[in-house]
């Protein structure tokens, strides 16, 4: 029988409710951090936690937890678990599968929006080009509109308010007299149909500087191959790929004009903190 975060089993010991770690991420920069586990697992001793690192732990970890915390996952390792009743991505953009499902999602979303936007700044610090479109008016998109608006940038957005905002029905106008483009959708099917070659890369300026810290998913890379091979005055800054790290061999790192960073965007200095309060708020609800 269930009390709080432990039940007493059929041999009348406690055995506590378990919580699932999700850290595969190899990246030093996106890794969760050693001490950030080792305070949780001080913070919440009822729990048991089990830190899954490789990929072969999913299965035998997540079919019977009962909240699981970090790095996305496939659904699959989920699909028969039946006590399943939280989960806490540690990312600000939920993933479509998991949307439609009966335990109760979180995310850090918010989080590391001005992390995020102080990387576009930096990036945009040497580019002189004058007609900035950030094309979303999320938590990202407003933030950065608010960092752009004396420069004159405009934003692509469901419902426009204000000169500096324009509606969807603008978008290939828009495109077309853009000189840096900022994507800051979340990855979706409709957002899926706005970054297609007829719909977007056959509208694009010759020299347009293309900065994507949103979804690698949004682009397909043979887009941004023919485009950017073919026109060598343009520029495609990328954190986010397909997949992530992006390899060694992979054909957009032989173009010139196209620079790669692996995922850091949103990794500044006192991010991880940040997550843990979130988490820490968000688990002490399940005790």
């Amino acid at each position: 029988m269930e009390n709080d975060t432990r039940y007493i089993n059929l041999h009348g010991k406690i055995k506590l409710i378990s919580i699932a770690l999700v850290n595969l991420n190899k990246n030093p920069k996106t890794k969760i951090p050693f001490f950030f586990i080792e305070k949780l697992k001080n913070k919440f001793k009822e729990f048991d936690f089990r830190i899954i690192e490789e990929p072969h732990q999913l299965k035998s970890e997540l079919q019977d937890v009962s909240y699981i915390l970090g790095w996305s996952f496939p659904k699959v390792f989920i699909k028969k678990n039946t006590k399943l009743k939280e989960v806490l991505l540690f990312s600000s953009q939920t993933p479509e599968s998991f949307k439609k499902q009966s335990f109760v999602l979180h995310s850090i979303t918010g989080i590391n929006a001005p992390f995020v936007v102080e990387y576009i700044l930096s990036a945009l610090e040497k580019i002189n080009k004058k007609n900035i479109l950030i094309i979303g008016k999320g938590t990202i998109g407003k933030l950065l509109l608010d960092n752009l608006k004396g420069q004159g940038a405009k934003c692509v957005t469901r419902l426009p308010q204000g000169d500096h905002e324009i509606g969807y029905e603008q978008y290939q106008d828009a495109i077309k007299n853009s000189d840096i483009i900022i994507p800051t959708v979340s990855l979706n099917r409709e957002t899926i149909e706005l970054f297609k070659k007829n719909v977007f890369f056959d509208h694009l300026k010759s020299d347009v500087f293309l900065l994507n810290t949103a979804r690698g998913e949004l682009f397909k890379e043979e887009d941004l191959l023919k485009f950017f091979k073919e026109n060598p005055n343009s520029f495609y800054h990328t954190d986010v790929t397909v997949p992530e790290p992006y390899p060694k061999e992979g054909q957009l790192r032989d173009l010139k004009n196209v620079k790669i960073t692996n995922h850091i965007a949103g990794f500044g200095t006192g991010i991880w903190d940040l997550i843990y309060k979130r988490t820490e708020t968000i688990v002490s609800r399940w005790t």
